[in-house]
């Protein structure tokens, strides 16, 4: 078996933002969703006991450093998508129960709407008014499961 030794490309230079910082003094800004308004963005502080994730937006235009924060959870958020009228995500626990959950994109009170109880959610997506969502497969087989949008909602 003959191995071809790797060779690293040559390093590019950095990338200049195009208009600048969209926003800026954040706290560990991941998994991004762009709608024809608005970036959604989940935020993460570390430290403490647990760490606390943010349901972030920011107009396109920016925001600096005042985005709005539309919820807050004590889970560790995954993914984000939004359909311009609400925000969907994916939230996980260390047990790992998780959660699928809405917030309309103008806000919701900073209480979002629990949609599903899937066994530890991770990736979400959404098309044709289809919400899609990957599992773990801690409790049994990894799944990728889907519902349309306007019959998602845990009755509780």
């Amino acid at each position: 078996l003959s191995r071809t030794p790797y060779v690293a490309p040559a390093p590019l230079a950095p990338v200049t933002p195009i208009e600048g910082d969209l926003a800026d003094g954040l706290e560990l800004p991941t998994n991004l969703s762009v709608d024809a308004a608005n970036v959604y963005f989940l935020s993460t502080k570390l430290g403490g006991k647990l760490p606390v994730t943010r349901v972030m937006s920011c107009p396109k235009s920016g925001c600096g450093n005042a985005p709005t924060e539309l919820a807050r959870v004590g889970l560790i958020a995954s993914n984000i998508v939004s359909d311009g009228a609400e925000i969907f995500w994916t939230e996980a626990d260390v047990h790992p129960t998780g959660y699928v959950l809405a917030c309309a994109a103008a806000g919701c009170g900073g209480v979002p709407r629990i949609l599903a109880q899937p066994w530890a959610p991770r990736g979400i997506a959404l098309a044709n008014g289809l919400l899609y969502w990957s599992t773990e497969g801690r409790a049994g087989p990894a799944r990728i499961q889907r519902c349309p949008q306007d019959l998602l909602e845990l009755r509780v």
